[in-house]
């Protein structure tokens, strides 16, 4: 397995990152030196991008590598938590190994160096950033040191107990220098997240809505059909990441949706089942008072797990963002989704169109690990009922 992952990092890299690198110092390189150089000079980007939380193209102005680097590869100052991130990487070919111990060494001389403001051992990359980092010494709360490798190895004893002295001798009078790894299994993960679903937060308007407290917290209402269109058109099938199956298109079902939302609005809440709705989080915004008349609620990580024949029939119906049509919706507060209650509340739900054996394999948590891991490699894995893979995608579904 860490050498499959080993390689769909490398993908990653030379697909998002390697293009958005500063080469123009290593083109007179071997291919095979350049790919080294590159793919080094991605991973310390990855690893400022992961821990700093900031944009590639701002990770990778971070790059520092280059010819009397004094084994710094990235600097990046993040100005709000005034952290200072200084940044050690290699790639290397081995899925199984660790970085080597001579540039740990090495690494640890420069952050001294740079602490020291020892300017003039330093390349003209670090030095054009020389203002920057005397700024951010003088007014810092804490020192990231980072050493990112694509291995699974650990680093050596015995380099790791060096690291440690190191930390230790710099915060003597305060706990300021902190030392964090980016390996293979983060690399891996933060992949895997970026390829996953997105989060979805809605603010969901709801007019003459009542309130559960116990045992779950619940609040229940009318939606109208044009928010929910918006909804759709927005974010499409990743709002029923939860559900047991996606829109399933044209049916019968979903015919009649379609024919009672065109032809008779005014009485679509009486004719339609309405939607349930999972929420991670579910706040109401203050506007409105106690009056239950009308209620803004802010709903993060939302999944609709029952309604995705509406959901997606809506969506797909309406034209514009008018209409009469308003359909029942309750938004459940389950702090964990994939819990077991979160679960059988999926199940419990679905009961509006056929529900075969089959459904409720979507239910399995290892069908959706599997499915984003193969996002890496850009290959769609439909395990929940819904639309066909289209004819451009590289695929397969579950039968």
């Amino acid at each position: 397995m860490a050498e499959i992952q080993h390689s769909q990092i490398k993908s990653k890299l030379i697909e998002l990152v390697v293009p958005l690198v500063e080469q123009s110092d290593i083109l007179a390189a071997a291919d095979a030196d350049k790919e080294v150089h590159a793919l080094s000079r991605s991973m310390a980007a990855a690893a400022i991008k992961i821990l700093a939380d900031v944009d590639y193209d701002i990770a990778c102005a971070a790059i520092v590598d280059g010819g009397k680097d004094n084994g710094i590869d990235a600097i990046h100052y993040d100005a709000q938590a005034k952290s200072l991130f200084l940044v050690q990487s290699k790639w290397s070919s081995s899925h199984t190994s660790s970085i080597a111990s001579g540039e740990v060494l090495k690494f640890l001389q420069g952050v001294q160096d740079l602490v020291s403001l020892k300017k003039t051992r330093f390349n003209e990359k670090i030095q054009r950033r020389w203002s920057l980092i005397d700024d951010a010494l003088k007014r810092l709360t804490s020192v990231r040191l980072v050493i990112a490798y694509p291995g699974s190895g650990k680093v050596d004893p015995d380099i790791q107990e060096k690291i440690d002295d190191f930390v230790k001798s710099q915060n003597d009078t305060s706990e300021l220098f902190f030392f964090t790894p980016v390996t293979q299994r983060e690399l891996f993960q933060h992949f895997v997240h970026e390829a996953a679903p997105p989060q979805i937060n809605l603010a969901i308007r709801l007019s003459h809505y009542g309130v559960v407290e116990s045992p779950l917290r619940a609040v229940y209402g009318q939606v109208s059909a044009a928010d929910v269109s918006s909804w759709y058109k927005s974010y499409g099938n990743n709002l029923f990441a939860g559900n047991i199956r996606n829109f399933l298109g044209s049916s019968e079902v979903n015919k009649a949706i379609e024919t009672t939302l065109l032809s008779d609005p005014g009485h679509f809440w009486f004719y339609n089942n309405g939607i349930t709705i999972i929420a991670v989080g579910l706040k109401r915004q203050a506007i409105g008072g106690h009056d239950r008349s009308v209620g803004i609620f802010d709903c993060t990580n939302v999944t609709i797990v029952n309604g995705a024949q509406t959901v997606g029939t809506i969506g797909r119906t309406l034209p514009g963002d008018e209409s009469a049509a308003f359909l029942q919706a309750r938004i459940i507060e389950v702090s964990d989704p994939e819990s077991s209650l979160g679960k059988l509340i999926t199940r419990a739900s679905n009961t509006q169109n056929k529900i075969d054996a089959r459904n409720f394999v979507a239910l399995d948590p290892e069908q959706e690990r599997i499915r984003t891991e193969l996002l890496i490699e850009k290959v769609v894995y439909e395990y929940r009922e819904g639309e066909p893979l289209e004819s451009t995608v590289d695929g397969f579904e579950f039968i």
